[in-house]
């Protein structure tokens, strides 16, 4: 059986997603060589044909009496091609599926931006969805709906939300695959006014001090439905799906602007008095 290659994409191209499936077929380099791999997995392999047991043959020719087979050579030549034929008939495959695999993967790689871009103009449509039917109702629970006769539009609300939680199902594959994980500011990949939100939370005081000296942040953990949830019924939060150049772009901004509001409220605190040793009481 004709093996494919593995790399640190394959979990991608075998995605159950059909948001991802779409994106990655929008790609026309991807789709030509996905289409040639499947169709090289369908072609069967050539059929070996048996070798027979020429060693056993001359072995019951000489004790039946009779001579070594004259084309005991002819033979053993043709058995020997018809082995080296199969060996690079496989080499041969491998090549090709290596080949068409290596295209596969790079069609992702480079067609990155184009991707998040389709991902990007299908969240447009999803909020705008949303945000019709949460105009209409739908933004309740199932009771609530029944209650106030706007059943249809919490179907409606259920069904976008349903296709925006798969969309960024499909950012959060792209990203893990292709990008250096980002292991802060992960919200930046869903909101785009992260800093904003943040000082809002708590005025004048951007870096509030708990125990652990950490931000109080507004929204709910990360990756589960709440953290969704919020993010789409947020009047308040400006919600994108970013290229990489755009995050990084974000990122760079949004911390310089924390750098400077830390720096304007540290200004503004009044120093404690220090003891001979320097240190702070």
């Amino acid at each position: 059986m004709i093996a494919i290659p593995l790399s640190e994409l394959t979990s991608l191209h075998s995605t159950p997603n059909p948001v991802l499936r779409a994106a990655l077929a929008a790609l026309p380099d991807y789709a030509r060589a996905a289409a040639a791999l499947a169709e090289l997995l369908a072609t069967p392999e050539p059929a070996q044909p048996g070798k027979a047991d020429v060693a056993a043959e001359v072995t019951r020719a000489l004790l039946a009496g009779n001579p070594v087979p004259a084309d005991l050579a002819q033979r053993l030549a043709h058995d020997v091609a018809v082995e080296q034929l199969g060996d690079r008939t496989a080499d041969v495959l491998h090549r090709v599926a290596t080949d068409l695999a290596y295209r596969r993967d790079q069609a992702v790689r480079t067609g990155e931006t184009r991707v998040l871009t389709h991902l990007a103009d299908r969240l447009a449509v999803t909020l705008a969805a949303l945000s019709e039917a949460a105009t209409a109702g739908g933004n309740v629970t199932a009771e609530q709906s029944i209650t106030a006769g706007t059943t249809d539009a919490f179907t409606d609300w259920c069904a976008a939300f349903a296709d925006y939680q798969q969309i960024r199902s499909a950012q959060a594959v792209l990203v893990a695959r292709l990008w250096p994980e980002p292991n802060a500011n992960r919200e930046l990949l869903a909101i785009s006014n992260v800093a904003d939100l943040i000082a809002a939370q708590a005025p004048g005081q951007f870096v509030s001090l708990p125990d652990d000296g950490r931000p109080v942040l507004p929204w709910p953990e990360l990756g589960t439905e709440d953290f969704d949830r919020w993010v789409v019924t947020n009047s308040e939060a400006q919600v994108w799906l970013p290229t990489r150049t755009q995050f990084d772009t974000a990122l760079d901004a949004m911390r310089n602007e924390a750098a400077e509001r830390i720096a304007a409220e540290q200004a503004g605190r009044p120093k404690k008095p220090r003891s001979l040793t320097g240190r702070q009481v």
